[in-house]
C-alpha cells in the first residue's frame, strides 16, 4: 500500500544526504518522498543570514509551495517537527508525521555533565564569534568525533563537510535553550517514538501529544534517536511494517487509533 507524497523535514545535524537510507525505506510507503534541507545543512544551501526558527519554517513553507502538490503528508524528523509544527497547512496536508520529536528543551532528556559542558562551550564558542573559523581548524575536526560521539562515525566527514559552522553553532544553542512550545495542528497526527530513545524524555513527549492532539495514532518503535548504523535494513528491523500500514488505514479514516492508543 502506497500513498502519493511524502514531505520530509530532516533533524539536527543531518541533511537528505545523510538520512538517504529513511528516504529509501519511507519509499516502500510513499510514492515520492521530497525531503527539503535546510539552509546551512548542505553546501547547496546558503545558510540563513540570521538562525531562526522561523527563519527555517519560511524556507520550509516556500519550499512546499514551490512542490505544488495536490495531496501531501508532512514529515518532521526530531528538530523537523519543531519546524513543521506551526507551519500553515490547508487541505493538501492530510496528516503530520512527528518522528522522535523535539518539542522544545522541555522535551529533552536530563543532560550529563558531558552534556552540560558542550553546552557551555556552544555558548562559548558563539559570544566569541568563532565558529567559522573553528569549524574550518584541523584540529577541531580531529577533536569532533569525540565531542559529538552521537554521530555516527561515518557521517561525521558529511556533517563537517557539508553543515555550515555559524548554522551548526547557532541551531545547537537554538535547541539546547529553546523555551517556545509546540503548538500542534487540528489534522491528524502519527507518532512514531522509542520508549527508550536517550535523548528525549518520552514519558512529555508522549503525554504531551496525547493532551493536544485530536486524533492521535503512536507507533512505537526500537529506532535510536541517532543510529549508529542506519540503513534500509535497519528501519525495517526496528519499525513495525504493520503500524506502518494501520498508521495509513487510520489517517484515511477507516481504522480506529491503534499501537497502544
Amino acid at each position: 500500500m502506497k500513498i502519493e507524497n511524502l514531505i520530509l523535514v530532516h533533524s539536527f545535524p543531518t541533511n537528505s544526504l545523510l538520512l538517504r537510507d529513511l528516504i529509501e525505506y519511507l519509499g516502500d510507503y510513499f510514492e515520492n518522498v521530497h525531503c527539503i534541507d535546510l539552509p546551512g545543512f548542505t553546501r547547496a544551501i546558503p545558510p540563513l543570514e540570521t538562525i531562526s526558527f522561523d527563519g527555517y519554517r519560511q524556507f520550509v513553507q516556500n519550499k512546499i509551495n514551490e512542490l505544488n502538490l495536490d495531496s501531501y503528508w508532512m514529515a518532521g524528523l526530531s528538530f523537523g517537527f519543531f519546524i513543521i509544527d506551526r507551519l500553515k497547512h490547508d487541505g493538501r496536508c492530510k496528516s503530520i508525521i512527528a518522528m522522535e520529536p523535539y518539542l522544545g528543551a522541555q522535551s529533552l532528556q536530563k543532560p550529563t555533565r558531558k552534556e552540560e559542558l558542550i553546552r557551555g562551550l556552544v555558548h562559548l564558542i558563539l559570544k566569541l564569534n568563532w565558529s567559522d573559523a573553528l569549524w574550518r581548524n584541523p584540529l577541531f575536526r580531529r577533536l569532533f568525533p569525540a565531542l559529538a560521539d552521537s554521530i555516527p562515525a561515518k557521517s561525521v566527514d558529511i556533517v563537517l563537510n557539508e553543515i555550515d559552522g555559524r548554522t551548526f553553532f547557532e541551531t545547537a544553542d537554538l535547541l539546547l535553550n529553546n523555551k517556545e512550545r509546540a503548538v500542534f495542528q487540528n489534522l491528524p497526527d502519527v507518532l512514531v517514538i522509542n520508549k527508550d530513545d536517550e535523548t528525549l524524555n518520552y514519558e512529555y513527549v508522549y503525554r504531551t501529544f496525547r493532551e493536544h492532539t485530536r486524533r492521535l495514532f503512536v507507533i512505537h518503535t526500537a529506532v535510536e534517536h541517532h543510529p549508529r548504523n542506519p540503513s534500509k535494513a535497519y528501519f525495517q528491523e526496528r519499525i513495525p511494517a504493520d503500524g506502518n500500514l494501520n498508521a495509513i488505514q487510520f489517517v484515511r479514516g477507516q481504522t480506529r487509533p491503534l499501537g497502544g492508543d
